[in-house]
């Protein structure tokens, strides 16, 4: 068992983004028997963002724990807030940026084939 909020946050530039989004993995592949590739709690402050990338043989789903953003998925946006969850495609392109004055956090997790 692990506590998102106990756990040390990471600095990080994800995908080529703008600007660094705090991160925390909260377990990696080492720590499943499945094709589950990790869970990562991430905190995207104002103007930050997950840069727009592709994925080969997995998927991520996107649970938006608290805020707002826009998430582009296949060259389209769409809003996102508390509470949607959204599923990264395999083979699929994706990005989400912080476009609100509040930080968004989000759980994130990453399965392969």
């Amino acid at each position: 068992m692990n506590n998102i909020f106990q756990m040390k946050k990471i600095l990080e530039n994800s995908h080529s983004g703008v600007g660094h989004l705090h991160k925390v993995r909260v377990f990696d592949s080492s720590d499943f028997d499945t094709n589950l590739d990790f869970i990562d709690y991430v905190e995207i402050p104002e103007g930050v963002t997950i840069g727009i990338h592709k994925h080969t043989e997995n998927e991520e789903i996107y649970f938006i724990f608290e805020g707002n953003g826009i998430m582009t998925v296949e060259n389209k946006e769409v809003g996102v807030k508390k509470g949607d969850i959204m599923v990264n495609p395999v083979f699929g392109t994706h990005g989400l940026r912080n476009n609100t004055s509040a930080i968004l956090k989000v759980l994130i997790f990453q399965v392969s084939l």
